[in-house]
């Protein structure tokens, strides 16, 4: 059974619980929003809309980047300018304290290719020749949080089935926080699963709306989001994604700015958002025997009472055990073997 990691008693965010317990206010935090100028699926509003949620909701400083598809080179290279703008402005290299805390978000939104399973590369259209970039060659290098949002209409090399991208990322990046989805355009019996009026974007958009002014994780997000997608009246085909960075949950706050001065509102309310649990298979080495579960239940109960056994089968040789818990608790745990 994995053992669940600690924060960092200096950190100035939570994971699991009550966020307001232990939250100190960004300084300044910061959204740049990533587009292509050659984008096909007309992707400028969904964006938009989250980023001004964003600004008014949450209090974010805005940006944006419309990435040119001359070249590579160039692709990269704005991006790269625009990242280094940001930090300079925002004084985004400053050491991370509770007092003095930054926050950095990207939200990309746009076309994934992966031909590997170590490289997620982005594009602005389906076409076997159009310009692309490997994402794990944008550099952020701040000392400020960094949370990752990528809402993409996904494919392998337009040919065959994608490669994991949650697999990808833990390969190439463990320095931000990520909550991703990955639709795909490329129609089945049921068409397709990517819907620019109704994707990660969209819904993500109006879950910021429906949680303020309450402060809330970004794993919580993430629960609220996968319980959501499993409603078939959403009409959502496919399970947003989350992937933590050794670090506690970032906390998303509503602030208030009056006179230039951050005034956070309503710390002690909780979170009204949907709530979800998921269901864990542990195979144990041998069969379990009178008084054994219940042991393992009084076990689980002192590390967090949300823990529940929901059944436990002895099979040849071994024992499967099924465990629920919140899915915000699970995304806490280290679990490198998990595949979603």
């Amino acid at each position: 059974m994995s053992k669940r990691r600690q924060p960092s008693p200096s950190h100035p965010t939570t994971h699991h619980g009550d966020p307001e317990r232990s939250f100190e206010p960004y300084k300044k935090a910061v959204i740049l929003g990533l587009r292509w100028s050659n984008d096909d699926l007309d992707l400028v509003k969904p964006q938009a809309a989250l980023l001004e949620t964003f600004r008014i909701q949450c209090g974010f400083e805005t940006a944006s980047l419309v990435i040119p598809s001359t070249s590579s080179e160039e692709a990269l290279n704005a991006i790269s300018q625009t990242i280094l703008e940001l930090r300079q402005k925002y004084d985004m290299d400053r050491e991370c304290t509770c007092h003095m805390a930054t926050l950095f978000v990207i939200h990309y939104i746009g076309h994934g290719v992966s031909e590997t399973e170590w490289e997620f590369d982005i594009c602005g259209t389906r076409r076997p020749d159009a310009v692309r970039i490997p994402w794990s060659s944008i550099y952020i290098g701040m000392k400020s949080d960094v949370l990752i949002l990528i809402d993409t209409s996904y494919s392998g090399n337009f040919l065959q089935p994608c490669h994991s991208l949650q697999r990808i990322l833990q390969n190439n990046d463990h320095h931000a926080e990520y909550l991703f989805s990955t639709g795909n355009e490329i129609s089945d019996q049921n068409g397709p699963t990517y819907d620019k009026n109704n994707n990660f974007t969209t819904r993500l958009t109006d879950l910021l709306y429906s949680v303020s002014p309450t402060p809330v994780t970004v794993a919580q997000l993430h629960e609220a989001l996968c319980t959501q997608a499993n409603d078939p009246s959403t009409k959502l085909r496919y399970t947003p994604q989350y992937m933590d960075c050794y670090k506690p949950s970032i906390i998303i706050q509503h602030v208030e700015k009056n006179d230039y001065i951050w005034k956070i509102e309503n710390t002690t309310r909780k979170a009204q958002i949907p709530t979800g649990r998921a269901l864990i298979s542990v195979c144990i080495l041998g069969n379990t025997v009178h008084g054994q579960v219940k042991e393992w239940q009084a076990s689980l109960s002192t590390m967090d009472s949300d823990v529940t056994i929901e059944g436990v089968f002895n099979l040849q040789g071994y024992s499967l055990c099924l465990l629920s818990m919140p899915i915000s608790l699970w995304n806490s745990f280290l679990h490198p073997g998990y595949n979603s």
